[in-house]
């Protein structure tokens, strides 16, 4: 089945859904590579592509269970984001593509790492709990030093 929200050179828009994950002392779990792609020293909020015919609620748990072993309950909706960056797919082509990302703060319930997909991109991060101010200034510099929308979370985690 086609997922009419997954971005190609031909139709360049994508939702994604994103989560901002606090553990039970509401430090914020993350992803932090120590190299992805051409980048470096990179911290990461959940953001899973939503599948056709699935819900938000259930795109949530999956990429919770997908990206970090875990399982929460949403608190609230933070808002939505578009980024405008270069295709992130395998093409060739020189495309602009349109990500939209509505956010959620999710309460987490469980944390297993042997959960968590290894397979995917994120699967070879290192999970990591961080005080909101700590991660801030952290994405405030990636932003800064790769200017690349999609590595912008600092006004999502200032709505905290």
């Amino acid at each position: 089945m086609q997922n009419f929200f997954q971005a190609s050179p031909e139709n360049p828009y994508h939702l994604s859904i994103g989560a901002v994950l606090l553990d039970q002392e509401n430090r914020i779990i993350c992803h932090h590579f120590n190299k992805v792609g051409s980048f470096e020293d990179v911290y990461l909020l959940m953001t899973e592509t939503i599948r056709s015919n699935e819900t938000i609620e259930n795109a949530i748990q999956r990429g919770l269970l997908e990206e970090f072993g875990a399982t929460g309950v949403i608190e609230r909706f933070l808002g939505t984001e578009i980024y405008n960056d270069p295709w992130f797919g395998e093409t060739n082509k020189d495309v602009i593509v349109e990500k939209t990302v509505p956010f959620f703060v999710i309460k987490m319930t469980d944390l297993d790492e042997q959960k968590r997909d290894k397979e995917g991109r994120e699967g070879g991060s290192k999970i990591v709990r961080m005080e909101k101010n700590d991660l801030l200034n952290k994405v405030e510099d990636q932003f800064e030093r790769y200017n690349v929308n999609y590595l912008n979370f600092p006004k999502i985690l200032k709505r905290l």
